[in-house]
């Protein structure tokens, strides 16, 4: 995953009833609402089995160490969603012996290079790169009323773009992608035609790209590449990003149409992704 700063998630405990209002006016549907569509799960039903899922986060202090704040961000994530969630008071190895002797169903820790979330129970896991890719496509396709048979443009052909690719074809989406390595992108292309049987568009140029797409999923870690000249009044962005790729003119040109967040919706997808077996297996 992209390594985040402190600054990005400062406030995002403190701000997450006004981030549910943002994503209803946006895409009719708040966290819970999106991620619960993302994993194809009954709001309703995550509601019952979430309080009785305790759910244990675990810093990790190996590599170039915990980001400030980061369990306490999650934790205020998942709560929101509804579920029982601690931090356990050790880090590492001890904070999962911790995690198990508290007999949690759900851990959640991030290194400097995977963010994950594992049931316990069921010993299912779930990437933030997949939940994030996935959780932003879905978004998209409510902020658009439907992404079937639309031209969408994801810039960014890592862990993150893949998955919304994926997920965007699933969704019917007639798929374009662009990456700075050009190889990168067209290994994307070849592996949804092998895998999945549809056909990707390889854009030779960035800003052609940008200028000739209503529809766009930013998955770039690049910042600034997307500017004011790209933004038309009917252009919609997904940005899972970090750092954000507008321009500050590019932001305000979006406003209203744009939906970005350091960690709300990838987090809320990786929890709900991971009680899916159970919830399967309770009311089926």
């Amino acid at each position: 995953m992209t390594r985040l700063r402190s600054d990005d998630i400062r406030d995002v405990p403190a701000t997450l009833l006004a981030y549910d209002q943002a994503l209803v006016r946006m895409t009719g549907r708040n966290l819970s609402g999106i991620a619960c569509r993302t994993c194809g799960v009954s709001e309703s039903k995550l509601k019952e089995i979430a309080p009785e899922t305790r759910v244990g986060v675990i810093p990790v202090t190996w590599g170039l160490g915990a980001i400030q704040g980061f369990a306490e961000t999650v934790k205020a994530i998942v709560k929101h969603l509804g579920f029982e969630a601690y931090i356990t008071r050790e880090p590492n190895v001890a904070g999962l012996c911790e995690a198990a002797e508290m007999h949690s169903d759900v851990i959640m820790l991030s290194d400097d290079d995977h963010f994950s979330a594992v049931h316990l129970k069921t010993g299912k896991s779930v990437a933030n790169a997949a939940a994030t890719g996935k959780v932003f496509a879905v978004g998209l396709d409510l902020m658009a009323g439907g992404l079937a048979g639309q031209s969408v443009l994801v810039v960014g052909c890592g862990p993150v773009g893949r998955y919304a690719g994926f997920e965007l074809l699933q969704l019917g989406a007639e798929l374009s992608v662009v990456d700075l390595d050009r190889q990168k992108a067209c290994g994307f292309a070849c592996e949804t035609r092998l895998k999945l049987k549809c056909d990707v568009s390889v854009e030779p140029d960035l800003h052609d790209a940008l200028l000739k797409h209503r529809y766009i999923i930013d998955a770039s870690p690049a910042a600034g590449i997307i500017k004011e000249q790209h933004v038309s009044d009917g252009t919609l962005i997904s940005a899972p990003g970090v750092p954000l790729g507008l321009t500050g003119r590019a932001l305000k040109a979006s406003s209203g149409r744009l939906l970005h967040d350091p960690l709300q919706l990838g987090a809320a997808a990786m929890v709900v992704a991971v009680v899916q077996d159970v919830l399967e297996t309770r009311y089926h």
